[in-house]
């Protein structure tokens, strides 16, 4: 999933994944996804287990990546902890 300000959200459609996990990718060049130039990638697997109690951040997250904001507030993160940091903030 592609959001506009220069976010990819790629997911699996399968629960498969060892453990539940995050990782974020901040680009120093935009990146082609499709027609879309993405700068940030927010990548998530969710293990079959924690999946009821994922749901609930995952929807916080789609909501989040719809406001133009808070996007532009992620895009200024310098680093992993910087992001989350900023991420923390606006949920």
């Amino acid at each position: 999933t592609s959001f506009g300000g220069g976010l990819a959200n790629p997911h699996s459609t399968e629960m498969d994944a060892h453990t539940t996990c995050n990782a974020v990718m901040m680009c120093a060049k935009p990146l082609r996804r499709g027609r879309v130039s993405v700068s940030m990638v927010f990548r998530i697997a969710i293990n079959r287990e924690s999946r009821h109690s994922f749901a609930a951040f995952y929807d916080s997250l789609a909501g989040l990546f719809l406001r133009q904001e808070n996007l532009e507030n992620l895009s200024c993160a310098r680093g992993y902890q910087d992001f989350m940091r900023r991420l923390e903030s606006i949920l």
